[in-house]
């Protein structure tokens, strides 16, 4: 019966007050059950969120009941679960089944509100780098535009899928091309699998800024580049 308990605690959400208690604010939020561990005392928590909502709907869930949330609420849902480390929470998106002609869109929708959709993004990080191969020169050009981090995710993924090599050193020369701060990515290519004809033009191209370890992994590919060809 937790409408039992003292209303001893209040969450200001947006400068709206929230009362509940401090059993309640425990058991829905690890980070201010972490809070009380360390100062009991703690009565009051302020939430400032770049989306709007209510958060009574937050505070619902202690219901253990379910909850229906519009799209246009789970960007307000996602800013308060990361805040207050809500990890208790079955989430059940029903969404289009993953296809290629999706796939991007899916990325850059969960990317938004990846806390919320950070087991839908792992799984389009699998679909998309299952079936890379596959994308057409459009697909390729809008996926520049994804996170960084996503799409390092993409290119590092065991389940990676290419027709060649040189499939990939494209890509990731495209993604220098746009900004610098592709580089480091160089060190996913087995250049040693590369085509002759790929490799020279990359040599003709090489002006980049690496780290140690791939400044000397490609300088292992570059002499022997000049010795056989």
């Amino acid at each position: 019966p937790l409408h039992n308990y003292p209303r001893d605690f209040t969450f200001v959400v947006n400068g709206e007050h929230f009362p509940t208690s401090k059993y309640c604010a425990d058991l829905l939020s690890s980070k201010i059950s972490k809070l009380h561990q360390a100062d009991p005392t703690i009565s009051e928590y302020n939430i400032q969120t770049n989306n709007k909502g209510d958060f009574r709907q937050i505070l619902n869930l202690l219901e253990f009941n379910q909850s229906e949330i519009n799209d246009n609420k789970i960007p307000f849902f996602s800013e308060i679960i990361e805040k207050l480390e809500i990890e208790k929470l079955d989430i059940n998106i029903i969404e289009p089944e993953l296809s290629l002609n999706n796939i991007i869109e899916m990325i850059k929708k969960h990317d938004k509100t990846r806390y919320f959709y950070l087991k839908k993004l792992s799984l389009d990080v699998d679909f998309l780098s299952e079936n890379f191969y596959q994308l057409n020169d459009d697909q390729i050009q809008d996926l520049v535009t994804l996170h960084e981090d996503t799409i390092e995710k993409i290119i590092s993924n065991d389940k990676l899928s290419l027709l060649t090599e040189d499939q990939l050193l494209k890509f990731i020369l495209k993604l220098c091309n746009f900004n610098k701060k592709y580089n480091s990515m160089y060190e996913y290519v087995y250049f040693e699998n590369v085509s002759n004809e790929q490799l020279e033009l990359f040599v003709n191209n090489f002006n980049i800024d690496i780290n140690n370890e791939l400044c000397l992994k490609m300088f292992f590919f570059f002499f022997l580049y000049k010795i056989l060809y």
